[in-house]
C-alpha cells in the first residue's frame, strides 16, 4: 500500500483478515514504503481502516532529499 506524504504523516490503521484484527496502531514515517508486521492468517479479505485523522510533523528534521543528477 502506498499513501502519500510518509515523510510528513504517520496514519493511524487498523488491519483485518475477514473480522479478525491483525493489526492495529500508527505507521512510521518513512522516506518511502513502510512495512507492517501482521499477525499471519489465511483469509480471503483484506480490510485496511483508517482509525482517524493523520498526525503531522516532520520525521527526518535536517535531511535534505536530493534529486539525482547524470553529467555527460
Amino acid at each position: 500500500m502506498k499513501l502519500t506524504g510518509w515523510r510528513l504523516r504517520s496514519y493511524p490503521l487498523e488491519i483485518y483478515a475477514g473480522d479478525e484484527l491483525i493489526w492495529s496502531g500508527e505507521t512510521e514515517k518513512s522516506l518511502g514504503y513502510i512495512h507492517l508486521n501482521v499477525k499471519p492468517v489465511l483469509t480471503n479479505e483484506i480490510t485496511i481502516r483508517l482509525k482517524g485523522a493523520s498526525k503531522e510533523g516532520d520525521g527526518f528534521g535536517q535531511i535534505v532529499e536530493v534529486a539525482a543528477s547524470c553529467r555527460r
